[in-house]
């Protein structure tokens, strides 16, 4: 048996305890790994030592670091060997405090010493009539990692771990759906649950799995087939080597969806801002932009959207939108500035489409600004000057110009209501019986209301 003491006297290896318990020579030594994702311990079987350099540590809080020692300790990890460089200068001191806390044995790798020497001794140490068994776990590893080379690393790894060991292989979503399988096992059959290696059967197929993350929802490595005697130690040591790879390639598929979300976004934050048409249609044309069919822009878009560029809650969409509020289409990316204002109108109009604007709403979105201006202002002024008749003005509209109606949303008599309407007509020179006069309020209204409004 290999002991913890006999692995720190190693010589050529310079191995140093730093923290624990001394009951180096009778810890017993089963393995070991080097393992720098998230939660570590739960990847390596218990009785082994893990490896780290603090790849994912580095500048982590204390609590990160406590945290590793903890679950070290909990899930029976035989030590924690911490490599000194090239991430950390010395063993942070968090980590030993929690170490020397639990009775947790904590050694340091030296600079010049391969964490491949460390696993290479130890395999030498224990493997014995094993030697088998981890010459061909070897060779499962190179032989799936190979595919991650290919177009569908995903599938590529579980048809080759499928092909080798001559079953079949699926990766489970968290809730039993499969994701990718290769062969005729009933994986949908499966009840898998807990958050290490378990065996089960289903209609005469025995099966081992490999939890694939560390969080209480999580999916499943399968490996399955209906000979009797499949599940074994070789098995079992199998799923637990590639199910780290398949959680490996997770992430970094989120690192890439995460990225592309941002170049969208920067993509969408410059055409907003008028960039140049023609390198902005080049670069939407990457993402599915490219004008074939109707582009807008739409606030609140539903995620399930067919090609488009998100930036907040506005995204530039081609194709047919159901939900959030909508611009004009357009045919250049010179454009994309108009259909926001036209999808912020309509969404401060509480409507669907720009399409469903009243008409004078829809004729100010093309009128000259600076034309309109002297009118506006000048009516803006009056209503400014005297804040009441502006108000009663604005509830007169929203209730359709029903003075009852208006009187009663402001408490005061329909006569008072009357009184202030009468004011405004003698200050703007015009009768609110007037058509042309609704309709010329209005407007100056919406222009306002846009002016002011920061978006527009």
């Amino acid at each position: 048996m290999l002991t913890l003491a006999d692995l720190l006297a190693e010589p050529t290896l310079g191995l140093e305890q730093r923290a624990g318990p001394d009951d180096a020579d009778e810890r017993a030594v089963l393995g070991a790994a080097v393992v720098e994702v998230e939660t570590p311990a739960r990847w390596i079987a218990p009785g082994w030592v893990l490896l780290t350099a603090g790849v994912r540590l580095e500048g982590c809080p204390d609590e990160e670091l406590r945290a590793l020692v903890t679950d070290c300790a909990d899930a029976g990890v035989a030590a924690l060997g911490f490599g000194i460089g090239p991430v950390f200068d010395d063993l942070p001191d968090a980590l030993l405090d929690e170490a020397a806390k639990r009775a947790y044995p904590v050694f340091s790798i030296p600079r010049d010493t391969p964490f491949r020497d460390v696993v290479r001794h130890v395999d030498a140490a224990i493997m014995g009539d094993e030697a088998p068994l981890f010459r061909r776990l070897g060779s499962l590893q190179r032989y799936v990692a190979d595919g991650l080379r290919e177009p569908t690393p995903e599938r590529a790894v579980v048809e080759r771990l499928a092909r080798f060991m001559d079953a079949s292989a699926a990766v489970l979503e968290p809730d039993g759906s499969v994701s990718v399988a290769v062969g005729k096992a009933p994986f949908a059959a499966l009840r898998l649950s807990g958050h290490a290696v378990v065996e089960v059967e289903a209609d005469g197929w025995c099966a081992v799995a490999a939890p694939l993350a560390a969080e209480e929802a999580h999916g499943w490595l399968v490996l399955a087939s209906p000979r009797a005697h499949f599940v074994g130690t070789f098995t079992k040591r199998a799923v637990e080597a590639i199910a780290p790879l398949l959680v490996a390639m997770d992430q970094l598929k989120e690192v890439a969806r995460a990225q592309e979300r941002g170049e969208r976004a920067a993509l969408l934050d410059e055409a907003l801002q008028g960039g140049d048409p023609g390198s902005l249609a080049i670069r939407a044309a990457v993402f599915g932009i490219d004008f074939t069919a109707p582009v807008r822009v739409v606030i609140g878009a539903p995620d399930s959207i067919g090609p488009h560029l998100r930036s907040g809650d506005i995204a530039l969409v081609q194709g047919d939108v159901s939900g959030g509020a909508q611009g004009r289409a357009i045919e250049s990316m010179a454009d994309v500035p108009l259909s926001l204002r036209d999808a912020q109108l309509a969404a401060a109009r509480g409507v669907t489409s720009f399409e469903d604007l009243d008409l004078a709403t829809l004729l100010l979105t093309d009128a000259d600004p600076e034309r309109l201006a002297p009118r506006v202002e000048r009516i803006v002024a009056v209503l400014e000057e005297h804040p009441p008749l502006h108000e009663a003005l604005v509830v007169y509209f929203a209730h359709d110009l029903d003075v009852p109606a208006s009187a009663a949303a402001l408490h005061l008599h329909p006569n008072s209501f009357r009184y202030r309407l009468s004011r405004l007509e003698d200050l703007l020179g015009c009768s609110l019986k007037r058509p042309a006069t609704i309709a010329e309020l209005h407007i100056a209204l919406s222009a306002d209301a846009r002016t002011r409004d920061a978006r527009f």
